[in-house]
């Protein structure tokens, strides 16, 4: 009798707390998985500046410098893939722990969204994307309970911290804010924490000193090829830089894509070929500038063809294949990193194969479904101001691609995709359950 009572509590115990149970299960697994963790050529040279302390801006700098101070518990990746599996793991069991009334359903939401197609191998590769995504999953996170008890002061700071970190890690993120950020003057909540939020990015970069690499020329440089083709005008010859100038039409057809802006710069199959060349000169990139936006002025029809396709592409509207849907392992470095013939890492790979070309990893099919829980929450009187605040996120920095994206590859819109796959866990079901009721009363 005596044991059947234990029994008893410690099954009450555990189901009390399956949620949290779900939350280490998947942050286990995904260590366990990728460890030490999945390295793309930008992961790895944020590594190197991480390791000899010395930085850049191509990429914000912000992940190298977490990453610098991580390196105290191991030389290698395995401190961030932890770091941001653990931020991951954590904000869906604070974000759905009480969410319905079930306990079950409570566990089996934060294993959907955890091991969903566009969310699980993401956030087993050291990528600022994927970091972005479960800062701002955090940031979710907060905003919900903030919404259920707006004076707590613990999830208005853990809020603050997430949205700051956040805004360090891309420099496009700040769009992906700004709804949040409305969200709380909207509130009444205390400016001061909205002009922390914006200004702490600010002193950072002056503390740092990076040294400036000029990231947006990459945007001013595909565009101009795209344009210097449709139109058969070559706006390089007006360019200062002599490389650059250099560049016929026909060279410019042989390496521009728009899948992306590499094949611009390098790797081509002819030892021969030219390429674009990148400046850090001041001069050289107002030149790119002005010239950039002549090209625009000039031909107007032919840019917003340009970004409208590498749009396209990003989504996977005409695309057989999604581009880079995940990456696959750790490139060749000097560093010795490898997965070490991981077999359950190639196992899980290859039940991921099965979604890389489905519905389920094409940002269209995200971007519609966002569109259309916005346009839902919009119509309704009663409005839920947190998932207008997580879909207009959502949105917005998806529809920033259509003027910056220089690559295809799906992990820029992963926020995307993670913020659409939340809100509608909290729009959907109000939205059958207004229809069944409407139904019935209709029937009766």
């Amino acid at each position: 009798m005596q044991k059947r009572r234990s029994n008893t509590k410690l099954s009450s115990h555990v189901k009390k707390h399956l949620p949290l149970i779900a939350s280490c299960f998947g942050f286990i697994f995904s260590c366990f998985v990728f460890y030490p963790g999945l390295l793309s050529v930008d992961s790895l040279d944020q590594f190197q500046q991480a390791s000899n302390g010395v930085f850049r801006d191509w990429h914000p700098p912000f992940l190298s410098v977490l990453w610098r101070l991580l390196l105290i518990f191991d030389r290698g990746p395995s401190p961030m893939l932890i770091f941001q599996n653990f931020i991951f793991w954590a904000s869906l069991f604070l974000f759905f722990n009480k969410r319905a009334s079930s306990v079950f359903l409570n566990a089996a939401l934060i294993l959907v969204v955890g091991f969903w197609p566009s969310n699980f191998i993401l956030m087993g590769t050291i990528w600022k994307d994927s970091l972005m995504g479960a800062l701002l999953l955090l940031a979710s996170a907060a905003l919900s309970c903030l919404h259920r008890d707006a004076k707590s002061k613990g999830y208005l700071i853990l809020l603050s911290t997430a949205l700051m970190a956040t805004i360090f890690l891309r420099h496009n993120a700040i769009i992906a804010v700004i709804p949040f950020l409305i969200y709380l003057l909207w509130t009444k909540h205390s400016r001061l924490v909205v002009f922390s939020i914006l200004a702490g990015p600010l002193f950072f970069s002056q503390f740092i000193n990076a040294e400036k690499m000029y990231p947006i020329q990459q945007i001013f440089f595909h565009d101009l090829a795209a344009i210097s083709i449709r139109t058969e005008t070559n706006y390089f010859s007006q360019l200062t830089g002599k490389q650059n100038q250099s560049l016929s039409l026909a060279d410019l057809k042989k390496i521009y894509t728009p899948d992306g802006v590499v094949p611009l710069v390098c790797c081509g199959p002819e030892a021969d070929q030219k390429y674009v060349q990148f400046t850090n000169k001041p001069d050289e990139l107002e030149n790119v500038r002005s010239t950039w936006v002549h090209a625009i002025l000039e031909q107007p029809r032919a840019y917003f063809r340009h970004r409208i396709k590498v749009f396209n592409e990003l989504l996977g509207v005409y695309r057989s294949s999604v581009c880079a849907p995940f990456h696959r392992g750790i490139d060749a470095n000097t560093e010795g990193f490898s997965l070490k013939n991981n077999l359950l890492f190639d196992r899980v790979l290859s039940f991921y194969d099965w979604f890389r070309d489905s519905f389920l990893l094409r940002g269209w099919f995200y971007f519609l479904l966002a569109a259309a829980c916005l346009l839902y929450l919009l119509k309704q009187k009663q409005k839920n101001y947190f998932s207008l605040t997580l879909l207009s996120s959502a949105l917005l920095y998806g529809i920033s691609y259509v003027f910056i994206a220089t690559t295809c590859d799906f992990r820029l819109i992963h926020w995307l995709t993670l913020a659409t796959i939340v809100a509608s866990i909290e729009t959907i079901p109000g939205m059958i359950e207004k229809k069944t009721k409407a139904n019935l009363n209709a029937s009766s």
